[in-house]
């Protein structure tokens, strides 16, 4: 899953959901989003319901 702001400030979100490696079974969308906020709250919303945890972004924890 990925927020993708490309040139003219449009901005997207791509999803693609399935089995590594089973190419033919993804289900992958890219949609595109007007607000950068709520495409962000939404972008963690599904992150969690997803994998079961709670998302904290790279750049807060300064941990690598």
């Amino acid at each position: 899953m990925q927020l993708i702001i490309v040139p003219e400030n449009r901005l997207h979100m791509y999803q693609k959901r399935g089995r590594i490696g089973d190419i033919e079974r993804a289900d992958d969308q890219l949609d595109e989003r007007e607000n950068i906020d709520n495409a962000i709250m939404e972008f963690v919303k599904i992150f969690e319901e997803v994998t079961g945890n709670e998302f904290e972004p790279w750049e807060r924890e300064r941990k690598f």
